[in-house]
């Protein structure tokens, strides 16, 4: 059994001090000393975040980006038609099986094999040069757990440069051995309670301290009590117990049913539904760890009592009428509650709702269920045979820590029973309790080292790996069905991928919205060097970013005088707050990273993996964005005040070609730049398509140091100072070329130009300005065509 008073009374405390904050029983500026909190907590008692979804008829350029892909334009007049002979043997073994021969086709032809690419490789071509030096900010050196003044050592250089992969290999492997040497042991980690409790804070509202206490004390212990009871019997742990909507408590389906039963695009949740609280009911095992509003605190579920029939008593439940459709119970098993087949007409997805609007109640009803001896079972578990009648098994969604966290499903600390529901759940509680994540508030274990570790895993590599199945899937599809097929599959939440899509178009939106998240402060719209304008932090302007709109930047710390808190004597004890910059370099991480969980292998020495990225998704918004960042254009792609003054995002799954004459600065500085070309030019390479790295490459002429190219292609930059000439290639809104034209833009307006082409109307301070801002961005252009050079063309054993 588990130690569990001291971790669940501390978590049941913080609970309390957030209920307290929300009820207005705390001031506003308490909570977080010198942090006026009154507006985030009118945004979050409204039920509103900062983060705002897209609707799924938001995702159609991001749609027909995908069904008219390199993909689907390889396959066309060479697609593998589906036959009457693959429907039945989908019947019987699962797609799975099918798709495997088909997978290996496909990794033969190149599509995400990896073949030839290794971004590791071009990486290594970095190692030790000083644009390495440059990539390294004061804030990483913090994450990976050294002092931000230490110096550039090499062991510093191979636990925080992203060449060397040390921080993202912590970041995405520590926390994950841990939680697996926790999960093969039983261990009940603290944090997997707290973003569970979070939820209570509003249900609970208006009572006091010790009421609430009490009720959270007593919800949790009943979740974990049994939970460990579980573990003493012998249940190991089944994070698919959220995801099992066949099993959920009957409740669930008796607020659900109100007649109109379907996906939540289609059924949003009612207010009925919300005050029944809902998803308190959504879940089959107590075995699963908490989400945020699920905290287990009806007790054992469903699932927990039919296993320990099955371990104690050998028996298993059947259905006594099982329904009109009674195959989907065997599909519902094999599928581990996902079930998709591919069709002569075309693929086809079965929503968990369609399952109840075939069978009704009779799917949860205790008196439609039976038991009977597990040795009456067929073969493949499906179906007994108790005295000449067949009768279907109940299935169960039975998934253990060695599944966990690879995908959409089998999560853990997730609600929801489909893929949208999961990552609607996520987004708001990512987004909403940011506070309790990066403000210290006297936590003496929280650090930005711990910082990283633990939210990597938990949100940003979660991201990266719910787009692995999609991902792989979008390239896959277009073997067997043309775009207009693939089009309707990927937007009907019913019959096909609609919620999926749902999901990745919003956690892509998430990890842009992460990278190009403004600092917060004052800011003021000032005329930039290059003649355009900006919203600037610096003070002296009449918009004022809070919480409820952007993030810290920065590291900051308390010394104590002043109205600063007495906090220890050591600096790293007077840790105030951990800056967002360590999450905007995670998501671009999160982001970049082709390396996946599932293999293509031919034979048990093979190990060829598949590569997916987001990038093979959203390849043309991708490089938009990198364009926006080397050239510091922020008009389409970043933060922006609309017509009523809020501050809003592009869709940045759209077309991203809309001007926005109010954009804000995204707090994208040098590093944040340098780092997403790197990864970039890394990792956004396929077999069939080059175009982020020949849209990025920049060049100094006649150095032999990049491709000899007709001058009518080529956009080019001669530097004053050195005279070297710098081009890249003339391709529309390509990165290269969106940096060649702003040393241009800058050089008209600066003391460096003379002639009838310098810019007119431009005042001598004005051009002191951009001949400041041309040196400075100088060195941008030169580390780019440094990196360019290396991660192209460069050998890596001859750079």
């Amino acid at each position: 059994m588990a130690y569990m008073y001291h971790h669940n009374n501390t978590a049941a405390w913080r609970t309390v001090e957030m209920i307290e904050l929300l009820n207005g029983a705390r001031k506003p500026g308490d909570f977080i000393k010198g942090l006026d909190l009154t507006e985030w907590i009118d945004q979050i008692n409204a039920g509103k975040g900062r983060f705002q979804t897209r609707g799924l008829e938001e995702a159609t350029t991001m749609v027909d980006r995908i069904a008219n892909s390199v993909f689907s334009e390889y396959w066309a007049g060479r697609r593998t038609p589906i036959t009457a002979e693959d429907e039945a043997f989908q019947d019987k073994h699962g797609h799975h099986k099918w798709a495997h021969k088909h997978l290996q086709t496909m990794y033969d032809a190149g599509h995400l094999s990896g073949l030839g690419n290794s971004p590791q490789a071009r990486l290594d071509r970095i190692k030790g040069k000083g644009l390495e030096k440059l990539l390294i900010h004061p804030e990483l050196k913090m994450a990976a757990g050294f002092a931000p003044d230490a110096d550039l050592s090499e062991e510093l250089l191979d636990a925080v440069s992203p060449v060397r992969q040390g921080l993202s290999a912590s970041v995405r492997d520590r926390d994950r051995i841990r939680q697996e040497i926790a999960a093969s042991r039983n261990m009940y980690l603290p944090e997997m309670l707290d973003d569970a409790l979070m939820g209570l804070a509003r249900e609970v509202k208006g009572k006091t301290s010790e009421e609430v206490y009490q009720i959270v004390r007593e919800s949790v212990y009943t979740a974990v009590f049994a939970h460990e009871v579980g573990h003493s019997l012998g249940l190991m742990h089944n994070f698919g117990g959220s995801d099992d909507a066949v099993n959920y408590f009957d409740g669930y389906w008796k607020l659900r049913d109100d007649g109109k039963v379907g996906p939540r695009l289609n059924d949003p949740i009612s207010d009925k539904e919300i005050d029944g609280k809902i998803y308190n009911y959504a879940y089959s095992s107590v075995m699963d760890y908490a989400g945020r509003l699920t905290i287990d605190g009806l007790g054992v579920g469903k699932y927990d009592r039919a296993a320990i029939l099955y371990g104690y008593s050998n028996k298993v439940e059947v259905y006594k009428d099982p329904g009109s459709v009674p195959q989907r119970w065997k599909q519902w098993f094999d599928g581990r509650s996902e079930i998709l087949q591919f069709f002569v007409l075309g693929p086809q997805a079965v929503h968990y709702t369609t399952i109840y609007n075939e069978t009704g109640p009779k799917m949860y009803l205790d008196d439609n269920r039976m038991l009977v001896d597990a040795g009456t079972l067929s073969t493949d578990l499906s179906q007994a045979s108790v005295d000449g009648q067949t009768y279907y098994r109940v299935p169960y969604v039975y998934c253990t820590h060695g599944r966990s966290d690879l995908s959409d499903s089998c999560l853990t600390r997730d609600f929801g029973a489909d893929s949208m529901e999961r990552m609607q759940h996520f987004l708001a509680e990512w987004d909403t309790w940011y506070l309790t994540r990066a403000f210290v508030r006297g936590n003496l274990g929280m650090n930005n080292n711990t910082y990283a570790n633990r939210y990597y895993r938990r949100i940003y590599n979660r991201i990266k790996q719910w787009h692995d199945i999609y991902g792989l899937y979008a390239a896959f599809l277009p073997q067997f069905y043309a775009p207009q097929t693939l089009n309707a599959f990927l937007t009907d939440p019913v019959n096909g991928w609609g919620g999926n899509t749902w999901a990745i178009q919003n956690a892509f939106q998430y990890l842009v919205e992460t990278i190009l998240m403004p600092d917060v402060g004052s800011y003021a719209k000032r005329p930039q060097a290059d003649g355009s304008s900006l919203w600037q932090a610096g003070g002296g302007g009449n918009l004022s970013l809070g919480v409820t709109d952007a993030r810290y930047y920065s590291t900051s710390w308390s010394f104590g005088g002043q109205g600063g808190r007495e906090c220890g004597y050591f600096w790293y004890e007077c840790l105030e707050r951990i800056g967002f910059y360590v999450d905007k370099v995670m998501a671009m991480m999160a982001i970049s990273d082709s390396r996946t969980n599932f293999v293509a292998r031919a034979n048990p020495i093979d190990i060829r993996e598949w590569h997916v990225s987001y990038y093979n998704t959203f390849s043309e918004s991708i490089r938009t964005i990198n364009a926006a960042l080397q050239s510091g254009d922020w008009s389409r792609v970043g933060p922006f005040r609309d017509g009523a003054g809020k501050i809003r995002f592009p869709n940045y799954a759209g077309k991203l070609t809309t001007i926005h004459p109010d954009a804000i600065d995204p707090a994208a500085d040098f590093t944040v730049q340098l780092y997403f070309s790197l990864l970039g030019q890394a990792n956004f390479m396929t077999n069939y398509d080059r175009a982020f790295l020949d849209e990025a490459q920049v060049w100094i002429k006649g150095t032999g140091k990049g491709p000899e190219v007709a001058a009518s292609n080529l956009v080019e930059f001669t530097d004053v100072d050195s005279g070297m000439t710098y081009a890249a290639l003339k391709r529309e809104r390509g990165a290269g070329k969106a940096m060649i034209e702003q040393a241009q833009a800058l050089f008209f307006r600066s003391n460096e130009c003379s002639g009838p082409a310098c810019a007119s109307n431009v005042n001598a301070n004005q051009r002191a300005v951009a001949t400041a801002e041309l040196k400075k961005y100088m060195q941008l252009l030169k580390a780019v065509a440094e990196m360019s050079f290396l991660m192209n063309y460069g050998h890596p054993l001859n750079p």
